[in-house]
């Protein structure tokens, strides 16, 4: 096929175009080669919102969006949006933002997630949770518990790398051996002795005992208190980013499943800025429930 474009790149009219049939091995049927262009000129049409979009503020009423709440069918970040509900009335959803940007196009029909009733229960855990994760006694438990499962593994570790600091003593003495006994490459001893230091530097390391590696800090009672009460104030702030802020330290993920219409919540057993300071935050079955 020649003569498609013209010099300054836009397209000519079909009729303009020299189609020279079957002049090379098809690698895709006509049919699928039809539905491509069928579907590119279809996205060439669509509205470009999605980019032209301003960004949300700390300001936005929606509490989800920015990544947090994201559709299990394309993986696309849900959105908000406004539209009327049966009674006629303006309200506030998320939707996926594949349904509003692109016509559903690489996802499927949307699926409209009353803001209200999903934001609600999205506070209500993550208030459950503040409540309980940041309790002190709890959270002792839950890091001690996490302390001996990374003391388990870190003995497993320490095991084998003291097993493997025989194997690099052995080869070092026989490359010492071999040098003793008349190694003419002696450039490639001094190098290769080099390397095994090195290695069993490294294994040094691993070979430290648990105590000497985990030594995990800890954060006094009053400071826990003090957070879960900071996190409650959040939580019943009239401004959408203090809110915000206390759902994301809980929230590590929200699915929906359009295909169900259920919501998958995952949150942390222990907020995000206390796990950073602390050895490790494993997490909750999701908790779900359905539109």
């Amino acid at each position: 096929m020649w003569n498609v474009h013209r010099k300054n790149g836009t397209e000519r009219p079909p009729h303009e175009w020299v189609v020279v049939p079957d002049a090379h091995q098809a690698l895709i049927s006509e049919e699928a080669g039809q539905a491509i262009v069928a579907v590119r000129r279809q996205r060439a049409s669509l509205t470009v919102a999605a980019r032209n979009a301003a960004c949300r503020t700390d300001g936005s009423r929606y509490l989800l969006t920015g990544g947090l709440f994201t559709c299990g069918r394309c993986g696309a970040n849900l959105v908000g949006v406004r539209r009327r509900n049966g009674k006629g009335t303006l309200s506030d959803y998320y939707v996926c933002g594949t349904a509003k940007y692109r016509r559903g196009i690489g996802c499927g029909q949307g699926v409209y997630v009353d803001k209200r009733m999903v934001e609600g229960e999205v506070v209500e855990h993550v208030h459950q949770m503040a409540c309980a994760a940041l309790d002190p006694a709890r959270l002792a438990k839950l890091v001690d518990r996490e302390l001996r499962e990374l003391t388990a593994a870190s003995s497993f570790e320490a095991v084998q790398a003291r097993e493997r600091l025989v194997q690099l003593d052995r080869q070092l003495d026989n490359v010492r051996q071999a040098i003793e006994n008349g190694l003419d490459d002696v450039q490639w001893a001094n190098r290769r002795v080099a390397e095994l230091r090195a290695e069993r530097d490294a294994v040094l390391l691993r070979a430290a005992s648990p105590a000497e590696v985990i030594a995990p800090p800890r954060l006094p009672a009053s400071e826990l208190l003090a957070l879960r009460a900071e996190a409650l104030r959040g939580l019943n702030a009239e401004t959408s980013k203090a809110r915000r802020d206390v759902v994301r330290q809980f929230a590590s993920q929200i699915v929906l499943e359009p295909g169900t219409r259920e919501i998958q919540l995952h949150l942390r057993q222990v907020p995000a800025q206390v796990s950073q300071r602390m050895v490790a935050g494993a997490g909750f079955e999701p908790a779900t429930y359905g539109l």
